[in-house]
């Protein structure tokens, strides 16, 4: 088993997102660590959305199922996150992940950038690699931490990210394996290192897509939209390739295990929460691999005890030597009142 006082008692720290900051103490009180968000202030909404979003939310919309915005929306609701943040000695990050800048956005961009340094923002989260090349241009001082969008998964990429750049951190991919993780690691333990652990595991490589998740006036995903429709495709032509016929198969199933999710027995204020994308099994593989923090996704509608109970869950894990038996038992008892098939399907697991 692990154990070794459980790998040397190295305590990997839980970064989540947030959309406002009534959220904040609750997280902290929880155990959160670090946090999260995206910024979108009105002279970009005006001019650029939802054609050139600043990050992958590209929405100017509230979320329907928190009545809350996805993105923080002026300045002054900014410094008053940093300040309630730092109040904490926890630290914010903001997500600039678009995968590219027009270039008459840039000015302002440059503009914004400027700003969040100025209000003492801990970082910025890029995934454009010609951002990464103005912000050089600029002499922009912040850390900066590549985006999973920016899809890092082998030491080619690193080796060019090192010999060109100054990073402070590497978040992996949704889709690399842990295996894939570790040898990374290993061959650059100079970066700090983050990795998915709960909610929004889209089923497509955010890296290569380019699809927008927002509307002029209405909420337009196109990955949400095919898998909503992809059930009417019928393959009883011989339209595509066996390989084609294979990747629209499990999209199906992923329809499914969207829509036929268990409800919860945990129950607060009249709702029941859903179980979320889970990788709490491979904690304990994370913490071996020396991963420092992980991501727990909040900023795509999670009510704020969902947030609190995966932020538990996760504090839970990673303090804890516990076996995958019992992990698995902890999730289960949670989310689908000891309903074990939950994970041994592994429709919800994240590797």
């Amino acid at each position: 088993m692990l154990s070794e006082s459980f790998l040397n008692s190295k305590i990997m720290k839980i970064c989540i997102g947030i959309q406002n900051i009534n959220e904040i103490k609750a997280l902290v009180q929880a155990g959160a660590d670090e946090f999260f968000c995206g910024f979108t202030p009105k002279e970009w909404r005006d001019k650029f959305i939802p054609e050139v979003g600043l990050n992958r939310r590209e929405s100017s919309f509230s979320c329907s199922k928190t009545r809350t915005n996805i993105n923080i929306g002026t300045y002054a609701e900014l410094k008053d996150v940093i300040k309630e943040i730092h109040k904490y000695s926890k630290k914010l990050y903001i997500n600039f992940n678009a995968h590219y800048y027009t270039a008459s956005a840039l000015p302002l961009l440059h503009k914004i950038l400027n700003n969040c340094v100025k209000y003492k923002v801990d970082g910025m989260t890029i995934a454009d690699l010609a951002l990464l090349i103005k912000l050089k241009e600029w002499k922009i001082k912040t850390k900066i931490i590549l985006s999973g969008e920016f899809g890092i998964r082998n030491s080619q990429d690193l080796t060019f990210i090192n010999n060109n750049f100054e990073i402070s951190r590497v978040i992996f991919p949704r889709h690399i394996t842990t295996k894939d993780m570790t040898a990374l690691i290993s061959a650059f333990p100079q970066y700090e290192y983050e990795a998915f652990a709960m909610n929004t595991r889209c089923p497509f490589d955010g890296a290569n897509c380019f699809a927008f998740h927002a509307g002029k006036k209405v909420r337009i995903r196109l990955c949400a939209n095919l898998l909503n429709s992809i059930k009417e495709l019928s393959f009883k032509k011989n339209k595509s390739s066996a390989f084609i016929k294979k990747a629209f198969d499990n999209l199906e199933k992923y329809i499914d295990r969207e829509t036929n999710r268990n409800p919860s027995v945990f129950k607060s204020a009249n709702r029941y929460l859903k179980p979320p994308h889970c990788g709490l099994c491979e904690l304990p593989t994370l913490k071996k691999a020396r991963v420092d923090v992980i991501k727990i996704c909040g900023r795509e509608g999670q009510l704020l005890e969902e947030k609190i109970l995966a932020v538990r869950l996760a504090k839970e894990i990673i303090t804890n030597n516990h076996s995958t038996k019992k992990i698995q038992a902890i999730y289960s008892a949670c989310y689908a009142n000891n309903r074990r098939e939950i994970c041994k399907s592994k429709y919800l697991c994240y590797y």
